[in-house]
């Protein structure tokens, strides 16, 4: 009996954990709805995607078909050589995007890879060009903006107050005490 009694309770635990599961499901189904039109949208773009790829497999069949074996094997070569070209593109755009990034760095600047992928061209002249021009606007408006951040008021020496450094840090409000600091520097150096 005693036997019975836990078979009966394993069976209960596995039941009430497949509930648990079935609830889990049916509650991730309650979370995704999709009107009629949204499925119709996804079905319909799935479908175009497929049979999109499925025409090109067929038309390239149909045009292997067609062929000799001479001219299979010069598709084939020059299929081949199409995808090599490309491959060779995408490794040279590769090593002048690292040459770029080493004359940035050897300037102090860092961009985005966005940015560098805009000034890299495949001919290493016209790369190194739009670099260049890049560094010096660049420096040019980093000097702007500190020259922007550097221009203020020029403190004024000697001029009004004879006040000592004790009165000046006396004073409790901190923007009047910090403006008369600013006007006697020359207390503080």
């Amino acid at each position: 009996m005693n036997e019975e009694t836990k078979d009966t309770k394993v069976e209960e635990e596995v039941k009430t954990e497949a509930e648990q599961k079935e609830e889990q499901q049916e509650e991730k189904h309650e979370e995704k709805k999709y009107t009629d039109k949204e499925v119709d949208e996804i079905v319909n773009k799935k479908f175009a995607d497929w049979k999109a790829k499925e025409e090109k497999r067929v038309n390239e069949a149909k045009k292997l078909e067609k062929m000799n074996a001479e001219e299979k094997i010069k598709y084939e070569k020059d299929k081949l050589q199409e995808e090599l070209d490309e491959l060779r593109a995408e490794k040279n755009k590769n090593e002048m995007i690292k040459v770029a990034r080493g004359i940035l760095a050897e300037e102090n600047i860092s961009i985005s890879d966005n940015l560098l992928e805009v000034l890299v061209d495949q001919e290493a002249d016209k790369t190194k060009e739009n670099i260049s021009n890049f560094v010096e606007l660049f420096n040019a408006e980093v000097e702007k903006v500190v020259k922007d951040k550097l221009r203020g008021t020029t403190p004024k020496k000697g001029g009004g107050s004879k006040l000592t450094k004790e009165e000046i840090m006396k004073i409790k409000d901190s923007v009047l005490r910090q403006q008369t600091i600013a006007e006697n520097l020359n207390l503080f150096e």
